[in-house]
């Protein structure tokens, strides 16, 4: 997809994150884009599925980011310009607002069920890495660890865990 082609297809709105598209179809423009089950918005031009907040930095910026953008907010649905950033794939993990979904056993990010013991352990991701953080009585303390070293060693997370 050129931007060239996409304008001709659609208009983007940067203030609301909005496609419509310029064909009219029962005499209106008709807003574009399906949400998916993962969260974030499809587009369909030219007979392919394309990510909305891909087609929104094509739309403004001319190209497309090397990198993944992130949803600076977290809200995938969200497609403001200003909600979009580049990031690499370590950025944009940073910037998650809840534990994995297979981390069933504490319902909090970076918190974990240490075995035999009855404590809580908090651990983080750096570079690819997973870095204790320690042992924790509670997994209040733990997750009080661990956003203690999030705001040290993740800088991208904008938003608030």
């Amino acid at each position: 997809m050129t931007p060239e082609r996409l304008k001709e297809l659609v208009s983007y709105d940067p203030e609301s994150g909005v496609f419509t598209r310029l064909k009219i179809t029962r005499g209106a423009h008709v807003v574009c884009g399906n949400l998916r089950l993962d969260g974030y918005v499809s587009l369909y031009l030219d007979g392919k599925a394309r990510s909305a907040h891909r087609m929104a930095w094509l739309y403004v910026y001319g190209s497309l980011p090397e990198t993944a953008l992130d949803h600076m907010n977290g809200v995938r649905h969200d497609n403001r310009i200003c909600n979009l950033r580049p990031a690499t794939r370590s950025q944009n993990l940073q910037n998650l607002g809840g534990p994995y979904k297979n981390n069933k056993n504490s319902g909090l990010l970076g918190v974990y069920k240490f075995f035999d013991e009855g404590k809580w352990q908090a651990r983080i991701q750096i570079d690819g890495k997973s870095k204790s953080l320690g042992l924790y009585k509670t997994k209040e303390d733990a997750f009080a660890a661990y956003k203690a070293a999030k705001a040290e060693v993740h800088p991208f997370c904008v938003r608030p865990i």
